[in-house]
């Protein structure tokens, strides 16, 4: 048997390094002390006019927190135990398991060629107390249209539900535009980990136009993890403020990237969702789990079990490594295929 050498496209994580300023200058002596729950005051008022950009927002309506997944899981804790949430199908499979854990139940609406149907949404929102969605989706690339999101919001604000808005891959559009929601019921959740690849260092953000749900959340956060690490607040900061240029050549190798992978797996015959953003493509195998372990145990390839996400015929990669490495991985996936 031909032995190769591993290509991981499962990890969600970027491989490029932080701006180049953003470790600069740290000092742990001056930042070792503990910071504000709710967050450095630079960082937030930043946040809230350099990636928020809305007018009526400031440092008050911003929430720092340990990453994306503490913001997810204090929106999801201001629910009682026992409240359904509905999230879409296929789902980032942290919701599922934060959702249970939290006592809480999961209404899951399957999703209509990968993509949001209004009519079921009304038709399935009965009854839930929280809606998460996700924009672009992980695991598909999707992102749904400014039109849809905002009809979501219309219905939800209309029947009272809060809606949780993860829109950790925002930035990773390559067709479309960005779909920003602000409402008295909406929590909207990023991080500095995709964008910034600071993956490692857990920086993440929730914001609202009601500074009272930011209130609650802080309230929450106090008692959960105290606060986000002062260090890795300052190097978000630093990140903040490099160059424009940073994430602009970044986004257009992702673009390079898909392209690649895309072309690749139509050669195979494979179905899949075009991957709009984030950095994803999910692609239909008939089992994943079956495909999953002997891509990993025969040809060294590393991809993801599409069951985790709800979708068990389907698997995702990641296109977060270089050209050279997503080419190959067609081939292995090609030559897994042709044994079949």
């Amino acid at each position: 048997m031909k032995s190769y050498k591993n290509i991981d496209l499962g990890q969600g994580q970027p491989d490029f390094t932080p701006p180049p300023k953003t470790f600069l200058g740290l000092d742990r002596t001056k930042v070792s002390r503990y910071g504000a729950v709710q967050g450095n005051s630079t960082l937030r008022e930043k946040i809230a006019s350099k990636l928020i950009k809305k007018k009526t927002l400031d440092s008050d309506n911003v929430l720092i927190t340990n990453g994306a997944s503490e913001a997810l899981n204090l929106a999801v804790r201001l629910l009682t135990p026992g409240s359904e949430i509905l999230i879409t199908c296929p789902y980032y499979y942290y919701y599922w398991h934060l959702i249970q854990k939290s006592f809480m139940r999961a209404k899951l609406i399957k999703l209509n060629d990968y993509r949001l149907n209004i009519s079921d949404f009304n038709e399935k929102i009965e009854g839930c107390k929280a809606v998460i969605l996700n924009n672009p989706s992980n695991p598909t690339g999707v992102v749904e249209s400014g039109s849809t999101v905002r009809e979501v919001a219309r219905i939800c604000s209309e029947r009272n539900v809060l809606l949780v808005y993860d829109e950790v891959y925002s930035d990773f559009i390559y067709r479309g535009r960005r779909t920003k929601l602000f409402g008295d019921n909406i929590i909207s959740i990023n991080s500095f980990s995709k964008t910034f690849s600071l993956c490692g260092e857990r920086v993440g953000y929730a914001y609202s136009k009601n500074p009272g749900i930011i209130d609650k959340l802080t309230v929450l956060k106090q008692y959960t993890s105290r606060g986000t690490s002062t260090l890795a607040q300052k190097a978000a900061l630093n990140a903040l403020d490099s160059s424009k240029h940073y994430f602009t050549k970044i986004l257009h190798i992702y673009k390079k990237r898909r392209d690649l992978i895309c072309k690749g797996l139509r050669s195979l015959d494979l179905e899949f969702p075009y991957p709009e953003g984030a950095f994803y493509v999910f692609p239909r195998v008939g089992d994943g789990t079956k495909t999953q372990k002997v891509l990993k145990n025969r040809y060294g390839l590393d991809v993801i079990d599409g069951k985790i996400f709800g979708f068990p015929e389907n698997i995702r990669i990641s296109y977060t490594r270089e050209e050279s490495a997503l080419a190959e991985a067609i081939d292995r996936l090609s030559a897994f295929i042709n044994s079949k």
